[in-house]
């Protein structure tokens, strides 16, 4: 007696519309293995993107196609974009090192102070928020609920446009006014 069998994708797999699964590739093994490749210069990438500040809304678009160049192509722009800001984090490391000894005099990064009143943890005004966090403003709110990246990034802003002022206490007990 012969017995019939069929594949059928996995349930996880079913559900989602688009998604072509690895094995029916014609070289499921290079798919396979760049699909992977691509998950983790991605991840690097939106890791390194916000510690500089940078939200990225990514998509598992590898999982739509089996075609190897399309998927090459893939690979090589999410290890484009990890290095790029590998570069420019290294280049901002110096500033970030001066705001992280400002940040230890001003509050924690959760801080209210309703002398300003002023948020976060470099105790940012509503001003000094719309001016170098307007982005982050529109969809955390005032600063002690963004996260600490962003509030390094608003503050690397303020240093590139007004230097250390918006910190003179803290600059000064610093070394760097």
């Amino acid at each position: 007696m012969l017995a019939a069998t069929t594949l059928t994708a996995p349930p996880a797999l079913a559900d989602q519309p688009g998604v072509i699964p690895w094995w029916q590739a014609a070289h499921p093994k290079l798919v396979h293995k760049l699909r992977r490749e691509i998950h983790h210069r991605r991840a690097r990438a939106v890791d390194r993107a916000w510690r500089l500040g940078i939200i990225l809304t990514t998509h598992s678009r590898e999982r739509q196609t089996v075609d190897v160049p399309t998927l090459e192509a893939m690979e090589a722009r999410w290890h484009r974009r990890a290095h790029a800001y590998r570069v420019e984090l290294r280049r901002r490391r110096p500033v970030y090192a001066d705001l992280a000894c400002i940040h230890r005099y001003e509050g924690s990064w959760w801080a209210y102070s309703p002398a300003g009143p002023y948020y976060g943890g470099y105790q940012m005004d509503p001003t000094f928020e719309q001016s170098y966090g307007a982005d982050y403003v529109a969809i955390w709110g005032d600063a002690n609920s963004w996260p600490a990246p962003m509030q390094t990034a608003a503050a690397y802003r303020a240093t590139l446009a007004v230097g250390f002022s918006p910190w003179p206490s803290s600059a000064a007990a610093c070394g760097l006014l």
